[in-house]
């Protein structure tokens, strides 16, 4: 008998034909009550978010970049963090008037949120833009839309120390766990404030606020969208696709983008499938090599047969380009601008 040594091989073999236990694939049930049992189980697996401290929101600048204002604020999330945003929005919004919101998450790239808002002036920036096109705070401003992009916590301003040769979403990871802490609920309790900071702010319709993100930021996009109600529509770039495939076969994901027991539970697809009736767009790469096509459209189909039995196939879209790991940017605006409605007066 030939020897057994490969813990690869023995995960893959593990959870080849695994089946999470609130798969909703598997349930027999009605779809309301799969949701609601789902639902408070995704809770249980977060943990508690911390307690919300005053956001004390403090004008670090104000730029005018092109036809665009810019402007970059420090909010405290917690008794013990702050977070910088960037308020993107373009200068002939007329001020009287509400107007819808984006909340732009970053993906992995260590420029956060400077590469969403497409500043060039940072290192580094003008590659990943190169390489996925992922401005989307920019894009979607441009088009109408206040745009918040936040840097999520161990990216941008928000690195802190780095240890040599270690990935720092592993690290905080591992920190946390001994206590029960993850930055996965971490920077979705960060979000949140985002949306509590968009909703003071005089020229936005706190009630048609969306999130869109790429990569780690469609992660936290489809975690976010399930927690958080006042997300009217969301856009998942570039990462609905099986846990087996890209973390356990590939391992292609890091400590930010999980609590422990999560897939003993449910598949991406199934948290995604918390945000019906609410509108959701995925966009899929024909060539991405991140996150492979195949697998994206695996999870399409698996959200498909969930918003099917939530009576909500008219509300999930595709845009199914043939680029690669990026935003296509084809669909979005159209999408955000229909599904959040017209402007109302104030």
């Amino acid at each position: 008998m030939p020897e057994r040594y490969s813990p690869t091989d023995y995960y893959n073999a593990l959870l080849r034909d695994h089946v999470p236990a609130l798969s909703h694939r598997a349930w027999r049930g009605d779809f309301p009550s799969w949701q609601a049992v789902a639902r408070d189980r995704l809770h249980q697996l977060l943990g508690d978010f911390p307690v919300p401290a005053p956001l004390e929101p403090q004008v670090l600048t104000v730029e005018t970049r092109g036809e665009l204002i810019v402007t970059k604020v420090r909010l405290t999330t917690d008794a013990l963090s702050d977070m910088p945003v960037l308020i993107s929005r373009r200068k002939d919004l007329d001020p009287r008037v509400k107007h819808p919101a984006l909340v732009t998450i970053h993906g992995h790239g260590h420029q956060g949120k400077d590469t969403v808002v497409g500043d060039l002036r940072v290192p580094g920036v003008e590659t990943d833009l190169a390489a996925m096109k992922n401005d989307y705070g920019r894009s979607l401003a441009l088009a109408g839309f206040i745009t918040i992009s936040p840097d999520l916590r161990a990216f941008g301003e928000r690195t802190g120390e780095l240890f040599p040769d270690r990935d720092r979403c592993n690290v905080n990871f591992l920190k946390g766990a001994m206590v029960g802490v993850y930055p996965l609920t971490l920077n979705l309790a960060d979000l949140t404030r985002c949306v509590d900071y968009l909703a003071t702010l005089p020229d936005v319709d706190a009630d048609r606020i969306g999130a869109i993100g790429l990569s780690y930021g469609g992660t936290l996009t489809t975690f976010f969208a399930a927690v958080e109600p006042r997300i009217r529509a969301a856009d998942i770039v570039g990462y609905l696709n099986p846990f087996y495939e890209f973390a356990i076969r590939r391992a292609n994901f890091c400590g930010s983008q999980m609590v422990p027991g999560l897939f003993s539970w449910f598949d991406t697809h199934d948290i995604a499938g918390l945000i019906a009736p609410r509108p959701v767009l995925l966009e899929m790469g024909k060539q991405d090599l991140c996150f492979l096509h195949e697998d994206l459209t695996s999870g399409y189909q698996a959200l498909h047969g969930i918003y099917s039995a939530a009576k909500a196939l008219d509300v999930l879209e595709v845009d199914d380009h043939a680029g690669g790991h990026e935003y296509s940017g084809r669909r979005a605006p159209e999408f955000f601008h229909r599904h959040l409605a017209a402007r109302k007066e104030m």
